[in-house]
């Protein structure tokens, strides 16, 4: 109850600020993002259903273009056949660098990005003796991302975006698809004169 009445105390200062969001060389920007996937993987035949969020920041070398890093968190529940036989919790780290494109109206700008990390996590399983095996593992990931920003003023932004995503380590490979759907608060960082 108390998280919804503080929700509902900032919103309007998230639509007041001002007309469009920034972009320009110079603002920081940090942001929360959230959204399911599905991953496969091209080894072990399982398919699963793939839950993440993530804290970033970022700052913009030029206009339209932001290099930034990432922390989130993972939940992940596998299927072989159509059962559940796993579930995994992690979390991840990464850079990443996002391309922002202008269209004749300003509050909507499509965005390209890249990035590229490390994903840690625990994954819970039982085996053919029905017993259960707790499995830890660090791998890399490359990832890329389209999607579009809605600018609704000065300092806010709505994201929704498509990524795809390679996981790789010692005798792994899977890739991981989705949506992600994100909201970004940019500040000017330039001094005042």
């Amino acid at each position: 109850m108390l998280r919804k009445k503080l929700f509902l105390l900032f919103l309007p200062a998230i639509f007041i600020v001002s007309l469009h969001a920034q972009t320009e060389k110079g603002t920081f920007s940090i942001g929360l993002n959230a959204g399911p996937g599905l991953r496969y993987s091209s080894n072990a035949g399982y398919k699963s259903l793939l839950l993440n969020g993530d804290l970033r920041a970022g700052y913009f070398l030029k206009n339209n273009l932001m290099l930034g890093g990432e922390f989130g968190l993972s939940r992940l529940k596998l299927t072989q056949n159509g059962e559940e036989y796993a579930n995994s919790k992690g979390f991840h780290t990464g850079l990443f660098v996002r391309k922002y494109f202008d269209l004749k109206t300003p509050k909507w700008k499509p965005f390209l990005e890249v990035g590229a990390g490390l994903n840690h996590g625990e994954l819970s399983y039982y085996d053919s003796n029905n017993s259960q095996i707790n499995y830890s593992r660090t791998t890399g990931y490359a990832r890329a991302e389209l999607g579009i920003a809605y600018l609704m003023n000065k300092n806010t932004s709505l994201n929704i975006s498509y990524f795809q995503q390679a996981n790789f380590g010692k005798d792994l490979f899977n890739k991981t698809g989705g949506l992600k759907f994100g909201v970004n608060f940019n500040f000017d960082g330039k001094k005042k004169k």
